[in-house]
């Protein structure tokens, strides 16, 4: 199940007084039923098609490199390619981490107008990614936030923001949820989330 349907019937079951021990193990036999029948399924399809993906783009590289080098030395060709097939995929999965993570930009607390969010609904958008590091790894779940926006100065309107909240922004995610935040003055549908600022 979705993490973020999971967060919501939890919180719906909560607010009705229904069980919720019960509703958490059917869903965790559930889930536990399913990876023992995917990993096996996954392990294998996954497999096959990594190994061929990666002869592919040795053939590939070694291909192009041979070809620019004129066949001189094959290894040495071969490893620069491969070098720098690594450094790419690296440097686009540094981007994309600094473009999920990056906080908001110190100019826009500082010259943006302050907002007050009010969340009508929020649910899964189809994206995740996970962080490793010293002290653990650390799952952000890419997450369609419905609000309604009340500017300090101007119209009020609503927006649908696109975000990677932190655990306990997560947690905080309910309808009717009120969050902090800021708006660009030449573009309030520009609208940056404070999650320094959730409890």
């Amino acid at each position: 199940m979705d993490p973020i349907e999971l967060q919501k019937q939890l919180q719906a079951r909560v607010a009705s007084g229904q069980g919720v021990a019960e509703f958490v193990r059917g869903v965790a036999d559930e889930a536990h039923a399913r990876a023992r029948t995917g990993a096996r399924v996954n392990a294998v399809v996954m497999g096959l098609m990594l190994s061929l993906f990666a002869l592919g783009l040795l053939g590939a590289a070694v291909g192009a490199a041979t070809g620019a080098l004129g066949g001189a030395n094959l290894a040495a060709a071969a490893g620069l390619t491969l070098g720098a097939l690594a450094v790419g995929f690296g440097a686009g999965y540094a981007l994309f981490l600094f473009g999920a993570l990056r906080p908001p930009p110190s100019g826009i607390a500082a010259t943006g107008v302050p907002v007050r969010l009010t969340v009508r609904d929020y649910r899964s958008a189809r994206g995740s990614f996970t962080l490793e590091n010293r002290a653990g790894s650390f799952s952000f779940q890419r997450v369609a936030i419905d609000v309604d926006v009340q500017p300090s100065e101007g119209a009020p309107f609503s927006a649908t923001l696109y975000e990677y909240p932190p655990m306990q922004g997560l947690g905080a995610l309910r309808a009717g949820a009120v969050l902090r935040g800021y708006a660009d003055r030449a573009n309030p549908a520009k609208v940056y989330v404070d999650w320094s600022a959730v409890a």
